[in-house]
């Protein structure tokens, strides 16, 4: 399911939130949820940068031939 910006942001702070609220879960799964928290950091910091007009159309076209959905 693709997500928007502040969706990715929202998703970021809950598994952080998850990650550190429950430091008895076990070591190896609050790294996996850290990991995952940042994956969706960076994909809202690319939605913020993409809407803000950071990237170029030749950028744009660049990620979207590769795959990337900036919609």
């Amino acid at each position: 399911m693709a997500m928007t910006g502040p969706q990715h942001c929202e998703r970021a702070e809950d598994l952080l939130k998850q990650a550190t609220d429950h430091r008895d879960r076990p070591e190896q799964e609050r790294t996996r949820l850290l990991i995952e928290a940042q994956v969706h950091a960076t994909l809202a910091l690319v939605a913020a940068n993409v809407y803000g007009g950071a990237f170029n159309e030749k950028d744009l076209r660049r990620w979207q031939i590769n795959g990337v959905r900036i919609d």
